[in-house]
């Protein structure tokens, strides 16, 4: 079966056998269930603040904001 999103509604129901007014029935499900596994996205894995403060400093936009913080501070010119 090709990528889902790129096919139309109708043969995405028939190639997964479903019906669009009655959907699945309990059987169906749990024989899916068994096979797939229950419909479920992993855990995202946390990251740390550093690592988060980290990955800042790789954006060039943020180096030259904090350059122009470094320059306008040697300059006197820091405006509250």
């Amino acid at each position: 079966m090709s990528a889902p999103h790129a096919r139309t509604a109708d043969e995405v129901l028939h190639d997964l056998e479903v019906d669009p007014d009655r959907g699945l029935n309990d059987e169906e499900v749990r024989r899916r269930r068994e096979r797939y596994g229950p419909n479920r996205l992993r855990a995202a894995r946390r990251r740390g603040r550093l690592a988060i403060l980290i990955d800042q400093f790789k954006s060039v936009v943020i180096l030259l904001l904090a350059a122009a913080v470094v320059v306008s501070a040697a300059l006197g010119r820091i405006v509250e």
